[in-house]
């Protein structure tokens, strides 16, 4: 009997996650909360929640703006790493338990007495109020619940809070949450705010047009929505603008799970709660790096896109890219769901356009005269004409020149598009106008492969 790819794939990624997800259910209780144990604590930051140039690792825990609150051990084990830096977590502890994971404590006030004053000693040998110790088994060990230091506001802290982190055997972190402590109440359901498409390919079209298009989302019968079907067609990618909030506090934090439906099939999937830090700067291909600069908002991908090699995002259901046909209905559903498996969806339609050249009353209207833009691997250039009045491009690389129409247009102006895996252009002539590619580097064609791993 055959098996599809999409079960074979499924039941090999669940394989793969099996582990993670039975120890982290085995150890529920393993860890105690290290800080105002057994009373009800606030976040103002979740793991994997989307910061400039890096994911947030680990918990932040409000201490009521204040610092010089005890933090204890969560677990047995031993101190194994002492730092003091400038910035950074600023004063902070690891300790290493006998399951193999370590636990850290960042943006300490002081350390308890017997840490403080070898800490004193290493700092006056070196010199240097920066340090770093590594610390054996039998220099510091710790019981569950002992106090290990204070709270404090060090390093590159934005305000009195403690940064606690739970990393497995292989240094990656793992998502405290998951593991249930109590001190955290939330059962507030995930926030969206704004949702765009991204066309993918040279014939892609939004709205009759090739352009990155975001809509707001308004909440109605308990779902996210936008209202009006979307006019599209070709490959596209999905964005999206979210936040979590929990219990008693306003922060706007990040969201642990996406998953994205297609007329009710899983279509793509990730889940942010084990991350490696020789991942983080990926949050770079992961969010819309143009559109944050621009704009200052945050839009996170449900896409692989290229580059993109974050092992939460590498899931059975596909890249997340998906092809809309002409006169077809497409019914989108984007569920959020956070730590506490509070819940909340995305829904929208996409309606299959026929594509057309001719002049669309489109939203792609730009004030400039002529101009071009980078979208990926493609190049988009345009110029202003008059009613009913069409002009050709002429595009020269090297010794040769070949001529180029208009891709489509709308009363403004019309707009062509070149696929630059097929090549640079040196220049590109529009009329008296001509634009000159700032750059000369060649783009590669991906190669998609498919690696088998033997079960």
């Amino acid at each position: 009997m055959k098996c599809s790819p999409i079960l074979f794939f499924s039941f090999l990624f669940y394989l793969l996650s099996f582990p993670l997800l039975a120890q982290v259910e085995a150890e529920k209780g393993y860890y105690i909360f290290p800080i105002q144990t057994g009373k009800t604590n606030f976040l103002s930051g979740t793991m994997g929640e989307l910061r400039p140039g890096h994911f947030h690792a680990g918990i932040d825990i409000k201490t009521k703006g204040v610092t010089g609150l005890l933090v204890y051990a969560a677990a047995d084990g031993y101190i194994s790493r002492i730092k003091i830096s400038h910035g950074g977590y600023g004063w902070a502890l690891y300790i290493a338990h006998p399951n193999g994971s370590t636990t850290v404590y960042g943006h300490l006030l002081s350390f308890n007495d017997k840490i403080a004053r070898e800490v004193l000693k290493k700092q006056y040998q070196e010199k240097s109020y920066t340090i770093e110790m590594f610390p054996g088994p039998k220099d510091f060990p710790v019981k569950q619940g002992e106090v290990i230091a204070l709270s404090g506001n060090s390093g590159g802290s934005g305000g009195p809070h403690l940064h606690f982190e739970i990393r497995d055997k292989e240094q990656r972190v793992v998502n405290p949450l998951s593991y249930g402590f109590k001190e955290i109440k939330d059962d507030i359901p995930p926030s969206a705010v704004r949702l765009a498409l991204r066309p993918m390919e040279i014939d892609s079209r939004i709205n009759h047009g090739f352009q990155w298009t975001d809509w707001p989302l308004s909440l109605k019968n308990g779902y996210y929505e936008i209202t009006d079907p979307i006019a599209a067609n070709g490959k596209l990618g999905i964005e999206i603008m979210a936040f979590d909030r929990l219990n008693g506090a306003s922060n706007k934090n990040g969201i642990s799970s996406f998953e994205l439906f297609i007329n009710d099939s899983l279509t793509y999937q990730h889940h942010l709660d084990l991350l490696s830090f020789v991942e983080s700067r990926q949050i770079l291909v992961h969010t819309n790096y143009e559109i944050e600069k621009l704009r200052r908002q945050r839009f996170a991908k449900l896409y692989l896109d290229q580059g993109n090699h974050l092992a939460f995002q590498q899931q059975a259901y596909g890249d997340g890219t998906f092809w809309v046909e002409p006169d077809s209905t497409y019914h989108i559903r984007i569920r959020m769901t956070d730590a506490y498996q509070n819940k909340r969806e995305v829904r929208f339609t996409i309606q299959g356009e026929i594509p057309d050249r001719s002049e669309i009353p489109g939203m792609d209207k730009s004030k400039a005269p002529y101009g071009f833009k980078l979208a990926g691997n493609i190049l988009k250039y345009w110029e202003q004409k008059p009613a009913d009045e069409y002009k050709e491009s002429l595009l020269y690389e090297g010794h040769a020149q070949r001529i180029k129409t208009a891709d489509y247009s709308n009363e403004n102006s019309q707009y062509y598009l070149i696929d630059l895996y097929d090549g640079i252009p040196d220049s590109i002539k529009i009329s008296s106008n001509t634009i000159r590619p700032p750059f000369k580097l060649r783009f590669r064609r991906p190669v998609t492969s498919i690696s088998f791993i033997r079960i």
